[in-house]
């Protein structure tokens, strides 16, 4: 978790390949831990950041790994949540 708020915060001072990186520091802790919910929002916030980029594939890649994590747990409210969490981010320079 505190990777993921990391790379929010680096990505809030535009620093999206800092941010990207944080992101998957939290996504290897989460899968190593076997943690599949922290794994769903490990995805999520790398979306935000790929769709700001206009990296849409990635961004969309991102989204599908998230509502995966989340079916796999039979959370639907989360998985719904991966869709409206669309907030805007700043584009790089």
């Amino acid at each position: 978790m505190a990777w993921d708020n990391l790379g929010l915060d680096l990505a809030g001072l535009r620093r999206f390949d800092d941010a990207l990186d944080a992101y998957q520091r939290d996504l290897d802790i989460c899968r190593g831990l076997g943690d599949c919910y922290g794994e769903g929002m490990a995805w999520n916030n790398p979306g935000t950041v790929w769709r700001g980029a206009e990296a849409y594939e990635q961004a969309v890649e991102a989204g599908e790994r998230a509502v995966a994590a989340f079916r796999e747990l039979d959370d639907a409210y989360r998985e719904g949540g991966v869709y409206s969490m669309d907030r805007p981010m700043p584009r790089p320079p």
